[in-house]
C-alpha cells in the first residue's frame, strides 16, 4: 500500500462523516461534497492516484455532472413540499365538500317549510315560491360545484 492509498483511505473516512453531518444537518450541498470526498479518496486508494490525479478526475465529474445532480435535488425537494402541501388541500378539500353536502341535504330536506314560509312571507303563490327556492338552491349547487365561476346562470335542473 503506498501513500496514496493511505490518504485515499484518509479522504473516504473524512468525507463519511462531512457527509453524514451535512445530511443530518439538511445541508444537501455540503453531503454532495462529502459524498466528493469520499469518492475521490475511493478513487486515489483503489488506483494509487496522486491527490492532484484524484482530485482533477473529480473535478471532470463534478463539471459534467454536479449541474444535474444539483438539479435533481432541487427537484427532489419542491416535488416533497408540493406533494405535502397538496395532500394537506386533498384532506382539506375533502372535509369541506363533506360538510357542505350536509348543509345541502338539510336545506334540500327543510325545502317545503322554506317554499310556505317564502310564500307567506311575500304573499305570493306556492308555486312561484317554489321555483325561486329552486332557481336560488340551483345557483347554490353550481356555486358549490365550481366556485370559482360564481355563475349565475338558471339551470333547467328542478327540486
Amino acid at each position: 500500500m503506498n501513500k496514496h492509498q493511505i490518504h485515499g483511505n484518509w479522504k473516504i473516512i473524512s468525507g463519511k462523516i462531512q457527509r453524514i453531518w451535512a445530511e443530518s444537518l439538511g445541508d444537501y450541498r455540503a453531503a454532495m461534497h462529502g459524498n466528493l470526498r469520499e469518492i475521490a479518496g475511493q478513487i486515489q486508494k483503489e488506483f494509487g492516484l496522486a491527490r492532484e490525479e484524484a482530485e482533477q478526475a473529480i473535478e471532470k465529474w463534478r463539471e459534467q455532472e454536479l449541474p444535474t445532480a444539483l438539479l435533481k435535488e432541487q427537484w427532489d425537494r419542491f416535488d416533497l413540499a408540493m406533494r405535502d402541501q397538496w395532500d394537506v388541500l386533498r384532506i382539506r378539500r375533502k372535509l369541506l365538500s363533506h360538510e357542505l353536502e350536509d348543509k345541502r341535504q338539510l336545506v334540500i330536506g327543510h325545502a317545503e317549510e322554506l317554499v310556505n314560509r317564502f310564500a307567506a312571507h311575500y304573499k305570493i303563490s306556492e308555486d312561484d315560491a317554489a321555483r325561486q327556492v329552486n332557481d336560488w338552491l340551483t345557483i347554490a349547487r353550481s356555486w358549490l360545484a365550481h366556485p370559482s365561476l360564481n355563475n349565475l346562470r338558471k339551470p333547467e335542473e328542478k327540486l
